[in-house]
């Protein structure tokens, strides 16, 4: 995924132009709320905003399921296991599969190191600056992207923002898989959302 998202050339895939074109297009006359799942949603807009800053100062409010972290050999192995193989992210994490992927996978992400960097810069360092509120969602219990890192990130992200004078929320579930907090409890999740864009937007 980090490969593919910023373009063999830098300049984006087809799907990451799209969604800069939908987002300008859109702007004028709507609120644009970005919803982004693990790190692929993570990745992704970040590489929508690597190939096209202009884009952040269009967007309303930002919501982050269960992300994000720094891709590690560890971390990719168990979520494509998990995805592929469509088990549950503890019981990848486990398994020969992931062990096997992980040793394989560490020269790859070793080259995609710089364009993932890239992407987390655009997050937090990027001028024009990604300010619109965040609201952070994830569990204690997450298999795949640990919630001390997701922690980690939301605060210091958060005081960012805080200094932009943007108000953001960070809510901890103590149960629920990874990218399972819907799934888990919909209306809680849903009511959170609610609070959220009430409160911030």
């Amino acid at each position: 995924m980090v490969l593919a998202h910023q373009g063999l050339r830098g300049k984006g895939t087809s799907k990451v132009r799209h969604l800069c074109q939908l987002i300008r297009l859109r702007a004028p006359d709507s609120e644009v709320l970005v919803h982004v799942f693990s790190n692929n949603g993570f990745i992704f807009f970040g590489s929508c905003l690597v190939v096209s800053a202009d884009i952040a100062p269009l967007v309303s409010a930002v919501i982050l399921d269960s992300s994000p972290c720094y891709i590690t050999p560890s971390v990719a192995a168990t979520g494509l296991v998990s995805a592929t193989m469509r088990v549950e992210a503890e019981e990848a994490a486990s398994s020969w599969q992931a062990a096997a992927l992980r040793r394989a996978i560490l020269p790859l992400l070793s080259v995609m190191d710089p364009r993932q960097r890239r992407a987390w810069d655009a997050w937090t360092v990027q001028k024009p600056m990604l300010a619109a509120p965040h609201l952070f969602l994830y569990s204690s219990r997450d298999a795949v992207v640990p919630a001390q890192d997701i922690e980690s990130f939301a605060r210091l992200h958060c005081q960012r923002l805080g200094r932009a004078g943007v108000e953001s929320r960070i809510e901890k579930w103590s149960c629920g898989a990874h990218c399972g907090l819907l799934r888990e409890d919909p209306a809680k999740y849903q009511d959170q959302i609610k609070l959220f864009l009430q409160t911030h937007v």
